[in-house]
């Protein structure tokens, strides 16, 4: 609607251009065939003038020659017979009025005639007038021929004029305000046709040409607006969408592509998986070397976890350093296991942060929660993998966990620095010891070997046991050399001992998950038995069955280069996990140490004792060396010795000792080589002489107080 209420006019150039035709050529042509007979009757006296004379002058010379009065009748009507001549009249006396007309049978009544008139003189009479009337059409073909010529020369004219006013108005003004009409419709249509319009080329140089010249500039200019508009929006959805440093998709496109995923295994009936990854001590590697360092690490990171996952998997990272990983088709445990473990390793590799080659190392932990059996919405299905995620960090980081009913969210202990600063003091300030718990093989009294447990001689809070510190490790991304430090005392032990001729034994050294895995652990131990000579069934590695059923391809191959250094496998905890036949067979340990859960419960639970004898059958029947962890009590020995399982290992036969020149314990005779006299057999219970001896008055309940002694 048009300022004050009124209709804006619809008329377009078309019917603007017909309208001049119709007003400039057609109505004069129609005006002036209309205004022809009114024309014509005013000249058809004029035109027929001097033929109606020719007419009254031949009549008034005949008149007066005829011979008498008896042949003015005749002559009367020769003359009626004339075609134009109407009426005839003849009046003697000039002064009377005319008399009455005699009419020419040939003309119809009721026409305005043409008179004229002239004076004869007649024989024998006085002198007359003779008045003829003649009829209006005078000279009728005359005039008709005329008119028709006229309108042919209109219709001429009309058609003519009409094809010329079109021919330069479709020429000079039509097409071109097409063209003008292409390109303003193409401003507002960018893209192929956009690029059309401009390329439009104007000729002319009068003012529809420059109109032509100011669209195709104006068009040019639009399509590059268009076009950084259309940059600017990609930029803009990716920073809505997309992580700025890493590039990978934000929490926001993440759960758009997790709802689909979801919409496609509803329909399939399928089940997914969602991994929440989150970075190891990265506060402390940004704060020590930088934030420009720190993005370098993530940066790294998120490459490798691309390249680790498959192309049907999604990863995104949240914010700092945690990212989320979704696998659409994660069909059992062991393939989500071998994902979560593939990531771990890839984050684990080395990675130069600036360009002096400085190298850092990190860890990952990782929460797995599953899709529709932990939840459906993406945020509560997130917030399950998250708790998983901090229970795997409360059993060691650079682990994963699936979440379980019952997960809470536990936030992890605040880092302290000083904490940091004190453990990396112990490795370089040697107040890392070793302390030693024998083996022993009730049926002699004597040792069987030996484990190796690290003790922290803490300046100001005591003998700390590695429970107690090995976080701090973790936190410190000291725990690698805690590891190279533990295999050094120990192959130190071991070649001091044997240098004295009282080996007790092959010695046992715990490793966590977290160390077995470091890529330079392997290394570091081949280093240490070449450094200190150690042979091969000296020296051993604990592993619980968490770690060896972790990451079944990568621990095989650790396995087996065990093997080939000669350092044998004991299975710490045994029956504690989920173990199945088919590893153990792969695996094939040396030695597998019973959880002392069975061993402290089986005096009063017979379905303990049944669950013992099977392993200590199974075992035995398979060739390995069976160990009962935990003994604490007389009572408990002596129900393992008549079970079959005489290797025990426990406070009853003495507490954790540090390294002495000679071992606390009776040494077994095939142990002492070089010639040197052997140690005197003793009884049975000669072990109960070893110092942390618990008399058999003490209860069994006093006893399991005691913890556990690595």
């Amino acid at each position: 609607m048009a300022k004050g209420g009124k209709r804006p006019i619809k008329w377009s150039l078309r019917a603007t251009v017909i309208s001049i035709i119709v007003a400039g050529i057609v109505v004069p042509a129609l005006f002036l065939v209309a205004l022809e007979p009114k024309l014509s009757s005013g000249t058809d006296p004029a035109l027929g003038a001097p033929y109606r004379h020719d007419i009254l002058n031949q009549a008034a010379a005949s008149l007066e020659t005829l011979p008498s009065q008896d042949a003015l009748e005749p002559w009367l009507q020769k003359l009626l017979a004339h075609p134009d001549v109407c009426a005839i009249e003849l009046d003697r006396g000039l002064s009377r009025p005319p008399g009455p007309a005699r009419y020419a049978s040939h003309c119809a009544s009721g026409l305005k005639l043409y008179w004229a008139e002239i004076a004869v003189n007649m024989p024998a009479t006085s002198p007359a007038t003779l008045r003829v009337g003649f009829e209006p059409g005078l000279p009728t073909a005359l005039l008709q021929e005329r008119r028709w010529a006229m309108w042919r020369l209109v219709g001429l004219q009309l058609a003519l004029g009409t094809l010329a006013m079109l021919a330069v108005m479709s020429l000079l003004l039509l097409h071109p305000l097409r063209r003008l009409k292409h390109q303003a419709m193409a401003l507002a249509a960018p893209g192929r046709n956009a690029e059309e319009a401009t390329t439009l080329r104007w000729k002319r140089a009068d003012e529809i040409g420059e109109l032509g010249q100011q669209l195709n500039h104006a068009s040019g200019r639009i399509a590059d607006l268009v076009g950084e508009l259309e940059n600017s929006n990609i930029e803009l959805r990716r920073l809505a969408m997309y992580d700025q440093l890493t590039g990978l998709p934000n929490r926001r496109l993440f759960k758009e592509l997790y709802d689909h995923a979801q919409a496609v295994a509803r329909r399939s009936r399928g089940t997914m998986a969602l991994m929440f990854i989150d970075l190891d001590r990265f506060k402390q590697i940004n704060d020590a070397h930088g934030h420009a360092a720190g993005d370098v690490l993530l940066l790294c990171i998120s490459q490798r976890l691309r390249d680790t996952a498959r192309e049907s998997d999604i990863i995104g990272r949240l914010s700092g350093d945690e990212f989320v990983a979704l696998l659409p088709q994660a069909q059992n445990f062991e393939a989500i296991a071998h994902t979560a473990l593939r990531l771990i390793h890839a984050i684990e590799e080395p990675v130069v942060i600036d360009a002096v080659g400085t190298k850092v190392r990190i860890s990952a932990t990782i929460g797995v929660a599953r899709f529709p059996r932990d939840g459906e919405d993406f945020d509560d299905l997130l917030r399950h993998a998250d708790q998983a995620m901090y229970r795997a960090k409360s059993m060691g980081r650079g682990r994963y966990a699936l979440y379980r009913d019952g997960d809470v969210q536990a936030m992890p202990a605040p880092i302290n620095d000083e904490t940091d600063t004190e453990i990396q003091h112990a490795l370089t300030r040697q107040e890392l010891m070793m302390f030693y718990h024998p083996v022993v093989d009730t049926r002699t009294g004597q040792s069987a070997g030996t484990e190796a447990l690290m003790r922290w001689r803490h300046p100001h809070r005591g003998l700390l046991t590695p429970s107690q510190f090995i976080r701090r490790a973790e936190k410190a991304g000291v725990l690698h050399q805690l590891a190279a430090r533990a295999i050094d005392l120990a192959c130190a032990q071991v070649a001091a001992w044997k240098g004295q001729g009282r080996f007790p034994g092959s010695i046992a050294i715990n490793v966590s998950d977290a160390q077995f895995r470091h890529e330079d652990w392997l290394e570091t131990l081949s280093i240490a038995l070449k450094k200190y000579r150690v042979e091969p069934g000296e020296l051993e590695v604990e592993l619980t069955e968490a770690t060896l059923m972790s990451d079944p391809e990568h621990t095989d191959e650790r396995v087996r280069a065990l093997r080939e250094m000669g350092v044998g496998l004991v299975i710490d905890d045994f029956g504690s996990g989920m173990f199945s036949l088919t590893r153990l067979m792969a695996l094939q340990p040396n030695r597998v140490k019973l959880d002392p859960t069975f061993v402290q419960s089986m005096e009063d639970n017979e379905l303990s004792r049944k669950m013992v004898a099977s392993m200590v059958r199974m075992g035995r029947g398979l060739g390995w060396e069976v160990i009962a962890e935990g003994v604490e009590t007389t009572s408990q020995r002596d129900m393992l010795g008549r079970l079959g399982c005489p290797l025990q290992q426990g406070y009853l036969f003495g507490e954790p000792q540090a390294a002495l020149k000679e071992p606390p314990w009776p040494l077994p005779t095939w142990s002492i080589g070089g010639g040197l006299p052997a140690a005197p057999k003793v009884a049975a219970n000669a072990a109960m002489l070893a110092p942390g001896y618990i008399e058999p008055g003490n209860s069994p309940s006093q006893a399991r107080k005691r913890p556990k002694a690595h």
